[in-house]
């Protein structure tokens, strides 16, 4: 194979290439024939297709058999395949670079001079581009050589007066420099130590604090602002700023805030200058001016910078141009508007007899938490008094020894009451800002969705991750509906939802395929796409433990990465300084550990307490474990996790509604803003008088598969996936009630029935089901037969009789606290126990009801029971060890019981499980007996509630349950069965 010489000509533009003994071009076509390319070797064959590469991009230019190649192209080829295509060999002589004067100074000038290995002086030097000769003999420069060379001959030639122009050469040249001397280059000490930074673009850091949102700017480069140029989908808050963090404060804090007018440079010391670009010059000249404004003129800016700088530039910059050099990073929610007080949230209240009991029958308001109870009367007279203060500026109003606030929330809170017919409310009833409050703690504001619709986040734009298939670090295999689950969560990232509920059954296996698809999207940001962010798990304390542990079950290492855990004895590491974030209106946590960490295990407390440095990092996804926890939009919790500012919102939870449909409300605008409209419009609609079509067509609106992608709630149940799941047998067990306890129930029936019902039908409701569950208070229990008055108590004893004597374990629910070290006690004593059984209730610690669930799962074969609160033994639990569970107290929501029993019923459960329901039936009323009436009703709503998505109790399942219960007065002699005789094991 023969090597062909290539004839170059040296030019001003450039160098010219032809070829001695063949045609390079065939006809038009920029391609070596294919008997030229057998000719040369493959060296040449490359060097000639990168030089018809660049023909094409027009980079150099053809003409003929000749190729004119600039000289930076001709500097930029590497050795080997310079010496194959005939180019002069390297320059091989040491470049002196010195200067004179300072960069201060107009006569400031390089001194360019060359060197001989020994130090000698190169002298008849002659450069023509990249071609320099030494005499006769022909080189060729090399990079990073020639671009110096280049600038410094520029920068030698610009007019003194022109400082700006020199330095913004400079600042390229300096690109090209080592940081000290070289082999091939030697730089004074001065050249060496002074810096100078050329700021192309910029964006802006927003931090908040007492005085409302501060803003600083940040500079970047020409290399940021090409990147962020061609790829405007995110831009990182973390993307590398043009200035070391010292030399930024200065710029930011010190000198940029030094003159009223943005500067075309900076000197900021320790040989550091900034330099701008006029048009970012102008652009930050405006941001000055906003910064010395108002909070509200700040506000007004931070709610869209851009659009803001656009109208205060007034055309000095094109739409083009400030595309540019502005880039917006995601640091704050588009939610979150400003800084101010805490003002209290007032939301429509019914009442419930009890704290944890369902039956509706009065209504008012709650502000800031304090219920306040009204009548249809005074509901109107206090909307008409509010509608007055909103009119005269008057910021409240007083009511039974409360200030109620005067706003546009309060009137829609009055609206949204049974008996009000809705006013709308006009721009012009829209009060200033709420006076600050003092001592109220500092939050971010955010666009709460309250009383209209003030925010809607609409389909996110985001790069395809690479491979869709499964994560690479799964090591779990799927069941057949957690790979659909999956698949539904990575659609609903590629679609661009903002967000999605998994609301499956408990024991569905929820964190698992939350899990995998956590992996998955870290696995893409590992490969780029999307941008590297942390994610972010909030969860109640005592389930982040387990997230630990299924992740390492689930994944295999690295998974998602290191957790960082920010909370309990994790947050003193991570604080910058000291004083309550709440106190001090800004955030007080490490922010560069928080953004960049792998993945964040916090509470929703941390997280309120916190809420200014955690809103103030983009996530790349949020996930709220049990996400019922902020079903209540008046609280601070529930404001702290919607200022969140999530890529991706993923919610969990088997319990969408608890109290009341606006519990659903107010996660679905957690996680997709605007897309049940606002609290007022929608409890209007779904909790007045909602209809059967209405309850069906929100299923539906959630819950159906739309054009624009998949379902924003998936909700499945065991029984329906879990074909392979032992069988969950229910038993409904009746007991007549002894003396004692009849006649306590029938002593409060009569009371009701002469007194009409009226105010008291709450309390007879309520007495009526604590009897029905034991006549006594515990405090009256001197021995076991205490158990002996209760109908429910001699049934669950005779049940724990079988499983005791099955060796098996079993959880009893029990929602007494007062009650549950009772019970426990006499279980002891009956069973012989070591100890007395473990209570697990609101008082147990995360991390001690762990150790105790722990050893329950790990206890091995035998007897052995639970006593726990269904709120806190309810959530979180897996107890597969037990087989049995006992219903003692019931709760008004079968979905909460549903949730009870799952702790058992769930994967990894192998054997049978019983669920007991036992009931208390009086000897005469019979079927109006308490407990048989409301077994009735909780099984209505759990076949209702699998056909549209309805609240647990209304206020017409509570007259149906009273008028059953207490009907009218019997006309018989009630004749009461004497005591059994005591119960012994």
């Amino acid at each position: 194979m023969a090597k062909i010489t290539f004839n170059w000509e040296v030019k001003p533009e450039g160098f010219t290439l032809k070829l001695l003994s063949h045609s390079l071009f065939v006809k038009s076509h920029p391609l070596p024939t294919e008997e030229w390319i057998q000719r040369v070797t493959p060296a040449q064959v490359a060097g000639i297709g990168q030089i018809l590469a660049w023909v094409d991009e027009e980079i150099a230019s053809k003409n003929g058999v000749e190729v004119l190649i600039p000289h930076a192209r001709i500097a930029a080829f590497d050795l080997a395949m310079a010496l194959d295509l005939s180019l002069p060999p390297i320059w091989p002589y040491l470049l002196d670079l010195q200067h004179d004067g300072t960069v201060e100074q107009a006569k400031f000038r390089f001194k360019i001079s060359w060197l001989q290995p020994n130090g000698q002086s190169v002298l008849g030097v002659k450069r023509n581009g990249a071609s320099i000769n030494k005499g006769n003999i022909k080189y060729r420069l090399s990079e990073p050589l020639f671009g110096i060379l280049e600038a410094a001959e520029t920068f030698n030639a610009t007019l003194a007066e022109k400082m700006d122009m020199r330095l913004q050469i400079w600042a390229k040249m300096q690109l090209l420099l080592p940081e000290e001397s070289s082999r091939s280059i030697q730089l004074d000490g001065y050249l060496t130590s002074t810096r100078v930074a050329h700021a192309s673009s910029f964006s802006l850091n927003f931090e908040s604090g007492a005085d409302g949102f501060t803003l600083e700017p940040v500079l970047f480069g020409s290399e940021v602002s090409k990147a962020y140029a061609e790829n405007q989908e995110e831009a990182p808050k973390e993307i590398q700023s043009l200035l070391p963090p010292i030399q930024q404060k200065k710029f930011s804090q010190n000198r940029f805030c030094a003159s009223p007018e943005c500067q075309a440079r900076y000197a900021l010391g320790s040989g550091w200058y900034v330099v701008l670009d006029e048009p970012v010059q102008k652009a930050l000249s405006v941001v000055r001016q906003v910064q010395m404004s108002t909070p509200e003129i700040r506000r007004q800016f931070i709610r869209n910078p851009r659009s803001f700088l656009a109208e205060a530039l007034g055309g000095d910059l094109s739409e083009t141009v400030l595309e540019a050099i502005f880039i917006e990073t995601s640091e704050y929610s588009d939610r979150v508007r400003d800084v101010g007080f805490w003002h209290p949230k007032v939301l429509p209240w019914v009442k419930r007899g009890g704290e944890n009991w369902f039956v509706e029958e009065s209504f008012g308001l709650q502000v800031d938490g304090q219920k306040i109870e009204l009548t249809a009367e005074q509901s109107r007279e206090l909307r008409q008094s509010i509608q007055e203060a909103i009119e005269t500026g008057t910021p409240s109003v007083p009511w039974q020894e409360t200030l109620i606030p005067a706003t546009p929330e309060t009137l829609a809170a009055l609206d949204a009451l049974p008996i009000q017919e809705k006013k709308p409310i006009t721009p012009d009833d829209k009060p200033e800002k709420p006076p600050e409050i003092k001592g109220s703690p500092y939050v971010l504001e955010i666009l709460g969705n309250l009383a209209e619709e003030e925010y809607q986040r609409g389909r996110i734009q985001r790069p395809l991750i690479p491979d869709i298939g499964l994560p690479i670090c799964l090591k779990s295999s799927f069941k057949p509906h957690q790979k659909e689950g999956f698949a539904w969560l990575q659609e609903a990232w590629i679609t661009g939802q903002s967000g999605v509920l998994l609301a499956d059954d408990m024991g569905l296996g929820k964190t698992l395929q939350a899990l995998a698809f956590l992996a998955w999207l870290r696995e893409g940001m590992n490969a780029g796409r999307p941008a590297k962010a942390p994610i972010l798990i909030v969860a109640p304390t005592g389930l982040l433990k387990n997230w630990e542990l299924e992740h390492h079950q689930h994944l295999h290492a690295p998974g998602l990465g290191e957790p960082l855990r920010v909370f309990g004895t994790g947050l003193i590491d991570l604080r910058d300084r000291k004083g309550r974030e709440i106190d001090l209106g800004q955030a007080t946590l490490n922010a560069d550990q928080l953004a960049h960490a792998d993945w964040i295990l916090t509470t929703y407390e941390t997280i309120s307490n916190y809420q200014h440095s955690f809103a103030a990092i983009r996530f790349a996804a949020v996930v709220f474990d049990e996400m019922q926890k902020i079903k209540n939009p008046g609280t601070l919790m529930t404001h702290a996790a919607k200022a969140l500012n999530a890529n991706f919102v993923l919610g969990m939870t088997g319990t969408p509604i608890e109290n009341r449909l606006a519990d659903l409300w107010c996660l679905i605008d957690t996680i997709q803003p605007g897309y049940l409209k606002d609290l007022a419009v929608f409890s209007r609609t779904y909790e007045k008088d909602p209809k059967e079509e209405d309850l069906r067509r929100l299923k539906t609106q959630l819950t159906e598969k739309s054009p624009l992608g998949p379902p924003l709630m998936l909700r499945r149940m065991k029984i329906d996936r879990l074909p392979g799941l032992p069988k969950k047998i229910d038993h409904p067990l009746e007991q007549i009630m002894p003396q004692l306890q009849a006649q306590a129930y029938e002593t409060t029936v009569q009371m009701v029935r002469a007194e009409g019902g009226g105010r008291h039908v709450l309390e007879a409701l309520h007495q009526l089901r604590m009897i029905s569950l034991h006549p006594l208070h515990p405090a009256q229990a001197t021995n076991d037969e205490f158990s002996e008055a209760s109908a429910r108590f001699m049934l669950t004893l005779s049940i724990l009789d079988k499983i005791f004597a099955n060796g098996e374990k079993v959880l009893i629910f029990l929602e007494s606290i007062e009650m549950q070290p009772y019970l426990a006690a006499i279980l002891q004593r009956r069973y012989g126990l070591n100890s007395l059984p473990m209570l697990i209730n609101g008082t147990v610690t995360g991390a001690k009801r762990q150790e105790r669930i722990n050893a329950f799962q790990e206890g091995g074969q035998g007897f052995d029971v639970i006593i726990l609160s269904p709120r806190a033994g309810g959530v979180g639990v897996t107890l597969t060890a037990a087989n049995h569970v006992i219903h003692l107290s019931r709760w008004w929501n079968p979905a909460v019981e549903d949730q009870c029993t799952d702790r058992v019923y769930r994967i990894g459960q192998k054997r049978e499980v019983h669920v007991y329901y036992p009931q208390a039936i009086h000897p005469v009323y019979s079927d109006q007996s308490f407990d048989r009436r409301l077994h009735a009703l909780l099984e209505r709503k759990r076949h209702m509630s699998r056909e549209m998505l309805i609240p647990p109790i209304h206020s017409e399942d509570a007259h149906t349950l009273f008028t059953q219960t207490v009907g009218s007065e019997s006309e018989q002699t009630l004749q009461y069965p004497q005591s059994p005789a005591p119960f012994s094991k």
